[in-house]
């Protein structure tokens, strides 16, 4: 049973470590601006609430708030929709289920919220908060990200990481992702030593 679950532990850790050549998360040389597939989060982006507590209308922070550029804004909408992707396939790998469920779309990504009963009046977009900005309330926008910040933190949970609290603070849900990425390849790295040397010493 032991060795099973080992190598269910070492198999997670592979397929996540993996996703890096799917979603590859860097940082440019300023040392602020994070990237996913190449696609560049602004670190003045106003996407997160100075108040980060969970809700769907209040939002906190300073709703008016408005992207230096439609580029800028589609730019955001677009890694957010990679990073939906990235952490529902981590959460697959992972064998979590996840408090939020994430439905990626691409650029038109969304997150559900099971709690909220679905019913005829709110079937359209009563569970559901989009990922992206343009052309819908700016509050359920931002209380998407968290819903996505909150299931990245559940996943540092489950492998055992302690969030990043990067700056500026559109930073840090990639960079937390970066991690479990990386921490995710060293233990498999590690792992496939150990499983190395145990074949040598059976066939030696």
């Amino acid at each position: 049973l032991e060795d099973l679950l080992l190598d269910t532990r070492t198999r997670t850790n592979f397929l996540i470590a993996a996703l890096h050549c799917v979603y590859p998360l860097s940082t440019l040389p300023d040392g602020v601006t994070r990237t996913i597939c190449g696609v560049p989060i602004p670190p003045d982006a106003p996407i997160y609430p100075v108040n980060f507590g969970y809700s769907s209308s209040s939002g906190g922070g300073n709703p008016s708030s408005s992207f230096s550029s439609a580029g800028d804004e589609e730019c955001v909408a677009t890694a957010l929709g990679h990073a939906c992707h990235l952490v529902s396939l981590m959460a697959k790998y992972s064998l979590v289920h996840l408090r939020f469920t994430p439905i990626a779309m691409a650029s038109k990504s969304h997150m559900r919220d099971p709690s909220i009963p679905t019913t005829r009046s709110n079937s359209r977009d009563g569970s559901d908060f989009p990922l992206f900005f343009r052309g819908v309330e700016r509050t359920r926008a931002l209380a998407a990200v968290q819903m996505l910040s909150m299931d990245v933190q559940q996943l540092l949970s489950v492998h055992g990481l302690m969030p990043v609290d990067a700056q500026p603070p559109t930073s840090s849900l990639f960079a937390n992702l970066q991690n479990i990425v990386i921490i995710c390849r060293q233990r498999f790295l590690t792992a496939l030593g150990g499983m190395d040397q145990a074949f040598s010493e059976d066939t030696g």
